[in-house]
């Protein structure tokens, strides 16, 4: 074989070779559960009752108290910037393609608070998450008592 042969063929392997897929981008969800809840989950579990719960009931109440904090740290501050009063609208909005965007935005910028500025303040901020993420798991937790109620007054129905 010839070198251009050889060059030929070469050129056909790259080709055929699949293209690298680059890294998926971290949703917005994903971004907050990761680098701002993240930071404080472990500290507020600590300062409730729920700290010594089995790996998969403390999963079970962080997926109810979560959503609790991104109501309260993402879709609040959003309702209000765009002037959303009643469900239907916010319903409406979080339907949105575009909303994911501003979820983004608002993410980001609580990560960026998280990262940068003074230290105090930076401190004070995520005390502010965590003493949320308090609240909301101890709100968490009463729904998941009533969960676990319902399911007991079901199988003994039975």
């Amino acid at each position: 074989m010839s070198n251009a042969e050889i060059t030929e063929l070469r050129k056909l392997l790259q080709e055929f070779k699949k293209p690298e897929k680059k890294p998926r981008k971290l949703s917005a969800l994903n971004k907050f559960k990761k680098y701002v809840m993240g930071r404080v989950t472990e500290k507020a579990m600590a300062e409730t009752n729920y700290v010594d719960l089995i790996p998969v009931d403390k999963m079970r109440l962080l997926c109810k108290a979560y959503p609790i904090v991104w109501d309260q740290l993402v879709l609040q501050p959003l309702y209000q910037e765009y002037g959303l009063t009643t469900e239907e609208e916010q319903r409406r909005y979080r339907g949105n393609k575009t909303t994911q965007e501003d979820y983004h935005k608002i993410v980001d910028g609580l990560i960026e608070k998280l990262k940068t500025g003074p230290k105090d303040d930076r401190q004070h901020f995520e005390e502010d998450i965590e003493q949320l993420l308090v609240a909301a798991i101890q709100q968490a937790s009463s729904e998941f008592d009533e969960d676990e109620d319902e399911a007991d007054d079901e199988t003994t129905e039975e």
